[in-house]
């Protein structure tokens, strides 16, 4: 049947119906990959939201800043403003990095001048997102009177956080865990770089949790 349909088909046509095949193909993926961005984006949204009104005039027991990328320990220190007593774990931090350094390279001055660095704990071994939710779930396991924790990284970077989480913390952590995203500027061309990057992380992720668990 398919030699039929297509025998005497000329050389030019078969390249124009392989190439319209091609083309389908692409814009799919293209829509799709675009599809699962916003999804991305309006998860992080929701979940930050749901943080912001779940500590309004409420501390958390536990900051925890993902390291990655830039802005986000920035971000984290100017939520210890807001939450006064609440200690604050940053992990995925460089070895050549102190907690007074990460304070002063990070914190406006005023800010650095007035925050007590016996706050804050840091973890130099993780090196990708899995390893910073590992080592969160090690710190709250050590420390069990810990139950309300705020998540800060990026919004492209939430919803793959949310989903290891998920799948790695089991019930007898009795963790309760919030997440507040970083606003990225889309405007940008390297942050829209950055989003598709995400997209195809979150994807393989996926497939990693599916065989993780």
């Amino acid at each position: 049947m398919f030699t039929k349909k297509y025998m005497f088909e000329t050389k030019r046509t078969r390249m124009l119906r392989r190439f319209q095949k091609v083309s389908t193909f692409l814009f799919s993926g293209a829509v799709l990959y675009m599809f699962i961005a916003i999804i991305l984006v309006s998860v992080a949204q929701k979940e930050t939201d749901k943080s912001e009104a779940f500590f309004f005039n409420r501390s958390a027991d536990l900051i925890v800043v993902f390291t990655g990328d830039t802005g986000r320990i920035s971000f984290g220190l100017e939520k210890l403003k807001q939450h006064e007593d609440t200690p604050m774990f940053i992990t995925g931090v460089y070895g050549t990095n102190t907690v007074r350094s990460i304070i002063n390279k990070n914190a406006a001055p005023d800010l650095a001048a007035v925050i007590d660095a016996d706050r804050l704990s840091i973890d130099y071994h993780a090196t990708n997102t899995v390893e910073n939710v590992i080592s969160t779930i090690h710190y709250l396991r050590k420390n069990r009177e810990i139950k309300k924790i705020m998540i800060i990284s990026h919004d492209y970077h939430i919803m793959r956080i949310k989903m290891i989480f998920n799948t790695i913390l089991v019930e007898k952590d009795a963790a309760d865990i919030y997440y507040e995203g970083l606003r990225t500027d889309y405007l940008s061309f390297r942050n829209i770089l950055i989003l598709c990057k995400e997209v195809f992380k979150c994807i393989r992720t996926y497939i990693f949790l599916i065989l993780w668990s």
